[in-house]
Parts: structure tokens; sequence; C-alpha cells
């Protein structure tokens, strides 16, 4: 494809899977909760649009059913990573093309980097994530 756009390849590989494997996890989410509250898959899919903040406060209210607190602090802490990414803007730094997230103008250090190491320190921690809730997943579904 013959873009104008400058990149990295393996960067954008990288960053391509881990947005699609945040959305994977995400979709995990939704079928734990929809064990619990079968119209859920209906609503998250079909009726409503769920931001990632909202799809955790949904799972929040899941901890009054055993075992989730965990695979709930895993995906929470997740959401604002996601978002830094999410919302990041291209920029060149060391002479590569990455992206940076300004959180806030008035903090001290208010740029975050996602350089390739921390997009694959994300995407492990992702799949991390995945894992665990996956074998939480498959006992819930027996």
């Amino acid at each position: 494809m013959n873009i104008c756009v400058p990149y990295d390849k393996e960067y954008t590989d990288l960053l391509g899977l881990a947005v699609y494997s945040f959305e994977y996890y995400e979709g995990m989410i939704v079928d734990v909760i929809s064990y619990y509250e079968p119209d859920f898959r209906t609503e998250y899919y079909r009726r409503k649009a769920m931001a990632s903040s909202k799809l955790a406060d949904k799972f929040e209210t899941c901890k009054k059913y055993d075992q989730l607190e965990k695979y709930i602090e895993d995906f929470s802490s997740l959401v604002d990573r996601c978002n830094q990414l999410f919302h990041a803007h291209p920029v060149t730094h060391d002479g590569n093309q990455i992206l940076n997230y300004q959180v806030n103008t008035d903090w001290e250090v208010c740029d975050f980097l996602w350089t390739k190491d921390e997009l694959q320190s994300f995407l492990l921690t992702i799949n991390r994530n995945i894992m665990s809730l996956s074998e939480f997943k498959s006992k819930l579904m027996k």
C-alpha cells in the first residue's frame, strides 16, 4: 500500500496487534458478564455503545459473584492504559515514528511515549490477562 504517512511497519504491526488483542479481551469480559446476566451480550453488542471504562464499571458490578475480583482488577487496570494508547498522537522520537500521549499540560511529566518496548509490554500484559481469564471462563462455562 502506498500512503504518505511516515510509519514503521514493525511498530504499526505491534500497535494493531495490541488494539486487536484488547478488543478481544473486552469480548471475553462481555462473555463472562453474560454468564451471570444473559441479556448483557445483546445489550452490549446491539443496544448500547459502551466505552471500555463503562464496560469496566459494569464488570465491577459483578464483584458479588465468586472469584471475579482478580479479573475485574486486571481489566480495570488496563482500561486507562488502553485509552492512553487510543488517544495518543504520532511523533518522531529518537528518529522513530511512535505515539505520544499527553495527558495534562499542567503536569510536570505529561508525556507517555509508546515505544516498541512499551507496546510489547502492554501486549504481553493483555495476553497474560487473556490466558488467565480464559482458564476461568472455561471452568465457568462447563
